[in-house]
């Protein structure tokens, strides 16, 4: 199973959050992947098919970094965002848009 959370730091790169804010954004990206994967996993894909659909639901590590960073509503704000874009996304893969 990959490590979500190393994915998230090796690609989000945040500035000016505190220590402890940047490890919840960390935490909460990385269970949403998780969530992802195992979504993935229960519709049938192999391991390796899993891990590409979840990273598939973020496409642009600078713009939700941006959009973290300078969010006025805060962390849920942006992972908001993300979320629904990521359901936008696996809407759209499976013919329901």
């Amino acid at each position: 199973m990959p490590d979500w959370a190393q994915y998230v730091r090796q690609n989000l790169r945040l500035s000016g959050l505190r220590v402890e804010r940047e490890a919840e954004v960390i935490e909460d990206l990385a269970q949403q992947l998780e969530d992802a994967f195992a979504e993935a996993l229960h519709r049938g894909l192999s391991p390796p098919q899993a891990e590409t659909a979840a990273k598939k639901h973020i496409m642009d590590w600078p713009a939700l970094a941006k959009q973290i960073e300078h969010s006025t509503r805060g962390r849920e704000s942006a992972l908001s965002a993300l979320q629904n874009r990521a359901e936008d996304r696996d809407l759209a893969m499976h013919g329901e848009f």
